[in-house]
C-alpha cells in the first residue's frame, strides 16, 4: 500500500468520490473521457490568454525600441508566473 505521507502530489490534489463522479454517466471510463476533453478545453483557453498577453508585451516593445529590456524582463517574469502554477501549460501541443 502506499505511503500517501510521502506522495509526491500537489497540496491542491482533491480525492473525489468515484460513485459521484461516474454517476451522470453511469460509465467511469466515458466520465474520464468527458473530463479529459473539458481539461483539454481549459488548457486551451489559458494557452490562447497567455499568448494575447504575451502578444500585448511584443507590441508594445516594437513601438519603444529603447524599452526593449524592461519588456522582456516583464515578459520573462510573467512566463515564469505560468510556469511555477501551471506547468502543464506549456507542455501540450
Amino acid at each position: 500500500m502506499n505511503d500517501l505521507k510521502n506522495s509526491k502530489a500537489p497540496v491542491s490534489t482533491k480525492t473525489i468520490n468515484r460513485n459521484e463522479f461516474d454517476e451522470p454517466t453511469g460509465n467511469i471510463y466515458e466520465a474520464i473521457s468527458i473530463t479529459a476533453k473539458r481539461a483539454i478545453q481549459i488548457n486551451s483557453e489559458i494557452k490562447k490568454e497567455l499568448l494575447e498577453k504575451l502578444e500585448e508585451f511584443a507590441t508594445y516593445s516594437d513601438r519603444k525600441k529603447c524599452s526593449r529590456t524592461r519588456n522582456k524582463s516583464k515578459s520573462l517574469s510573467f512566463m515564469r508566473n505560468y510556469q511555477n502554477h501551471m506547468p502543464w501549460l506549456l507542455k501540450s501541443g
